[in-house]
């Protein structure tokens, strides 16, 4: 992936994982860049996994969970639009 698809990606990723904020920290206050780090680590993760919705769940929830409590319908409306845009 080329510098320009990785921004377009981690771009269309960051927009989700904002509005579904599944920790519940940019609803908290935390700054639009708390999440970029996992953000990398979905784009590391999800093209080497079978393109499954549950998989693209398992691997949120994976790189979420040591963040905070997670909100598993956010998870699963965030697994639901990577799967389906990616």
């Amino acid at each position: 992936m080329d510098n320009t698809e990785y921004k377009k990606v981690f771009d269309f990723i960051k927009s989700e994982v904002l509005k579904h904020d599944p920790v519940g920290l940019i609803d908290g206050g935390a700054p639009e860049d708390e999440y970029d780090t996992e953000i990398g680590k979905l784009i590391g993760e999800l093209p080497k996994i079978e393109k499954d919705e549950q998989k693209y769940y398992e691997i949120i929830v994976k790189v979420f969970r040591d963040i905070g409590k997670l909100n598993e319908k956010n998870c699963k409306a965030l697994a639901d639009i990577l799967y389906n845009g990616l």
